[in-house]
């Protein structure tokens, strides 16, 4: 596994991690304390929601995806994350293009890491805080408990406001951040292979080859 899937493994991990320990104090006024406490709360509530959906060892892989996607669509703003990750090749993208390149990318992710969460073994995540960030966002500062003598892992989520809610738009795991690291695959991989189209194409045949992992 290259150093960047596993990264995002352990995000994914993470996401199911969420037997929460108590935070620290929070040092803030009441109106942003009550905005943090809403904002971490989502989290905990998403991580909640995908133990009970997702890391059950005897489920279907059709069914253990289904739920993933679920949670994956309430939880992520796929549309923003879409959009980042183009980098600059979004402003040369038509709308059909865009439509393509979201569901292709919801489906990648979906088959790259739902089966994933069978690997759960009862990890707990802690709660650090809560800071506000720029772009009108918000990190909630985690890490993930190791068993053994294995050092704690950093894991930090990006959440905005969307349309009233909030959705999660990065995830980054020990200062690495996985929305600037796949913008940079999917940048370079279209710099030098002739643009948005030769990206789509790769992305469906990467998502046929993992469907058919997936079925193995």
């Amino acid at each position: 596994m290259t150093s960047r899937l596993r990264r995002v493994a352990i995000a994914f991990i993470a996401f199911a991690a969420m037997s929460v320990l108590v935070p620290p104090m929070i040092q803030a006024s009441d109106a942003e304390a009550s905005n943090h406490e809403a904002i971490s709360s989502f989290i905990v509530d998403l991580g909640d929601r995908a133990i009970g959906a997702l890391t059950d060892k005897s489920l279907a892989p059709e069914v253990r995806q289904e739920r993933f996607r679920k949670l994956l669509n309430e939880g992520l703003d796929l549309d923003y994350v879409a959009r980042f990750v183009l980098g600059a090749y979004r402003r040369r993208a038509d709308e059909q293009q865009m439509d393509k390149f979201k569901a292709l990318l919801e489906e990648n992710i979906v088959r790259n890491y739902a089966w994933r969460f069978r690997n759960y073994n009862g990890q707990q995540l802690r709660l650090l805080g809560v800071r506000d960030a720029n772009r009108d966002s918000t990190i909630v500062e985690t890490e993930v408990e190791q068993t053994g003598d294995t050092p704690p892992i950093r894991v930090d989520w990006r959440v905005h406001q969307k349309d009233g809610q909030y959705k999660v738009i990065d995830i980054v795991v020990e200062g690495i951040s996985m929305m600037v690291t796949q913008r940079d695959e999917y940048v370079g991989y279209m710099r030098s292979n002739g643009g948005i189209d030769a990206l789509l194409e790769a992305l469906r045949k990467q998502n046929a080859a993992l469907a058919d992992r997936n079925q193995g």
